[in-house]
């Protein structure tokens, strides 16, 4: 649930209403990336997928902790980054699904089967919310950890 208004309004700008389900993005997207052996979408994965994901949130300026961050939600942005989500699936002994990219390919946004999102850059994963709606929170409003 989306409980903080700058966070809400910021993502109904973007096309977000609340109880958005596109399952059939979802599914397409899936069917686009998942590979035998490789990436494998997972319910966590498909939900904040169909509720968040085609959104792309342009935000600018100072942050309570960092600057503000503009992300894409598109799993797509990821193709031939694959490796770098086996090695943070490893890293972290979680399964790993992308979200999409931040600051424009600067890194990328990947859910845990359990719903945690991890910014994913060269030095490996960080956890960015604990919920892919504490996650957005944290971009949006440029926090730590929501």
């Amino acid at each position: 649930m989306i409980d903080d208004t700058l966070v809400r309004e910021t993502l109904m700008r973007a096309g977000w209403v609340p109880g958005r389900r596109d399952e059939a993005r979802a599914n397409e997207w899936a069917h686009q990336l998942d590979s035998p052996g490789g990436l494998q979408i997972f319910d966590a994965a498909r939900a904040a997928l169909a509720e968040f994901g085609g959104l792309k949130v342009d935000v600018v300026g100072p942050g309570i902790d960092f600057a503000k961050t503009s992300f894409e939600l598109d799993p797509l942005l990821a193709i031939g980054e694959e490796d770098r989500f086996e090695d943070a699936a490893s890293q972290l002994a979680r399964r790993v699904y992308p979200l999409g990219d931040v600051g424009g390919g600067h890194a990328f946004l990947a859910i845990d089967d359990r719903g945690a999102v991890y910014f994913i850059n060269e030095s490996g994963p960080t956890l960015l919310g604990h919920t892919i709606e504490n996650a957005l929170a944290a971009l949006i409003q440029g926090r730590n950890k929501v």
